[in-house]
């Protein structure tokens, strides 16, 4: 894949005087190439949201489900606090009683009273410890299920802003279900098309430098020169025999198989049936492709490029395979 692109971007560099503005097909390719890599790195950041999202909302509903487990727990400790105080509040209110007897039966100087008295100071302070206690478990229960209160209504946001992720990813062909693979599968995707990116960036470079250091106009007319010589001293023979000549000629430049030189062969006579080139000048073309170092398919391919520039130029269409072919010189494809 990455050398045919590569192929197609340097043929399609010769093949046109403005390189952004060019209609070629590879030009194209890497136009839409570019235009995917955008579309990637979107889906892909996307996805990353979806997984620190997912992360987050695991995470929090662990947190979530302690702290209510936590202040669950507390309710045992405030039941039986709250038992502990109606306890102490009865022994309270019971010395009480018997200190009043005891002051009513003028027996507030004995020892008993003294005994109880001593008791009662100790179990008020028994009483208020508990009942620090008692609010101390009361705010840690509150704190824990407000804590928990609020992160279940984040949940609840989140959860929904979940659906609609996985909903756009599903839309653009990202399995969530396989979220690890996928995202290494964006990766791969997105290196690929940076690399491709870097190709393009690359040739342009050196198409500009080659167009300074190159006097494009005089390539052309030596080889029009050229051309034009060689056809004013052609004898006439049928053009019958010229193609068959000419397709022979492809056949021994680049050694085609039967299938390879039938689809060359159709080629040629489909372009000679359906432009203003004969097949008899679709073959020469094809020949000085192959002497370029084109193989089969790489000729079958770059035939309608070279045919725009033909068009475009003004040229015959083999002037205009000589061009590409000059102008790649040592090029390997």
């Amino acid at each position: 894949m990455a050398e045919m692109l590569d192929f197609v971007v340097n043929l399609s560099l010769m093949t046109s005087g403005n390189f952004d503005s060019s209609l070629s097909p590879a030009v194209k390719k890497l136009q839409e190439l570019q235009k995917n890599t955008e579309n990637l790195q979107k889906v892909s950041g996307q996805t990353e949201k979806f997984s620190k999202l997912q992360s987050s909302i695991t995470q929090n509903q662990s947190t979530m489900l302690s702290m209510r487990q936590a202040a669950q727990n507390l309710s045992a400790d405030i039941v039986a606090n709250q038992a502990r105080a109606a306890q102490l509040q009865g022994e309270y209110r019971t010395l009480q009683e018997t200190q009043q007897r005891l002051i009513t039966s003028g027996q507030k100087n004995t020892d008993t009273y003294r005994q109880v008295t001593e008791k009662m100071k100790t179990l008020q302070v028994q009483i208020k410890g508990n009942q620090k206690e008692g609010k101390s478990l009361e705010d840690q229960q509150k704190k824990l299920t407000t804590g928990a209160d609020k992160l279940q209504s984040g949940l609840d946001r989140d959860r929904e802003s979940l659906m609609k992720m996985r909903s756009a990813l599903s839309d653009a062909g990202v399995n969530t279900g396989k979220l690890a693979s996928e995202q290494d599968r964006l990766q791969r995707e997105l290196s690929e098309s940076a690399a491709a990116q870097q190709r393009l960036s690359e040739a342009q470079a050196k198409y500009n430098r080659y167009k300074q250091s190159l006097n494009w106009g005089n390539i052309k007319g030596d080889i029009m020169t050229s051309a034009a010589a060689v056809t004013a001293f052609k004898k006439p023979v049928s053009v019958m025999m010229d193609f068959e000549q000419a397709m022979a000629n492809v056949r021994a430049v680049n050694g085609a198989d039967d299938t390879q030189f039938t689809m060359l062969r159709d080629q040629a006579l489909e372009l000679g049936r359906t432009t203003q080139f004969s097949a008899s000048q679709a073959a020469n073309t094809q020949e000085s492709l192959a002497r370029g170092g084109f193989d089969p398919k790489q000729i079958v391919d770059a035939m309608p490029s070279v045919l725009a520039m033909a068009a475009a130029e003004g040229l015959e269409l083999s002037q205009a395979g000589d061009i590409i072919v000059k102008t790649l010189g040592g090029t390997t494809f």
